[in-house]
């Protein structure tokens, strides 16, 4: 494999790590929240790295990989592991799969196959508390139920009217959707 971009310094007080193939559409999501959480955590030494790894039964091109990844303007490290070699030292058998590595070398992963940019800062946010970090920022992405009001009032729909909404040609058997 080689890096694109500059390769990931050693002891960062968490190095959020991602293991996604190219081919994935989290590849582009992945990108764009580790940039925004790059640049809002960089003062308190939190590093996002990202594994472009091969994918059985999908090409996977280097060229191509790093055009997407000039065109997103990304600048933090990516590592091409086409093989997926780096991947499986890992037990990264998903895509994708984030974990987080703590400067005492402790890994922590997160539910493999999804990727929730809310739970991956509050956790970053709160390791970084347990290192002894004050004055963290405000939180690039807030949960639901933490944003401020905006004053407009939203309607909910639950129940026989949420399904109508969503799923208008579906089926409720027992109370349960088909």
């Amino acid at each position: 494999g080689a890096w694109i971009n500059d390769p990931p310094r050693a002891n960062a007080t968490v190095t959020s790590l991602a293991f996604v193939s190219p081919s994935n559409f989290y590849f582009s999501r992945i990108l764009n929240v580790f940039k925004r959480l790059g640049k809002h955590y960089k003062a308190f030494d939190v590093q996002f790295v990202v594994v472009a790894r091969g994918e059985r039964f999908f090409p996977f091109s280097e060229s191509a990989t790093k055009e997407l990844i000039q065109t997103a303007g990304y600048a933090l490290p990516v590592y091409l592991d086409p093989l997926s070699q780096y991947a499986y030292l890992w037990k990264a058998y998903a895509d994708p799969a984030v974990n987080l590595v703590l400067q005492n070398g402790k890994v922590l992963s997160f539910d493999a196959t999804t990727f929730d940019p809310v739970s991956l800062e509050k956790t970053i946010a709160r390791l970084l508390k347990e290192a002894g970090a004050t004055n963290l920022p405000t939180r690039e992405f807030p949960g639901e139920g933490e944003t401020k009001s905006c004053g407009h009032s939203q309607t909910i729909y639950l129940g026989s009217r949420f399904h109508r909404a969503w799923m208008p040609f579906s089926t409720i058997i027992d109370s349960r959707w088909l």
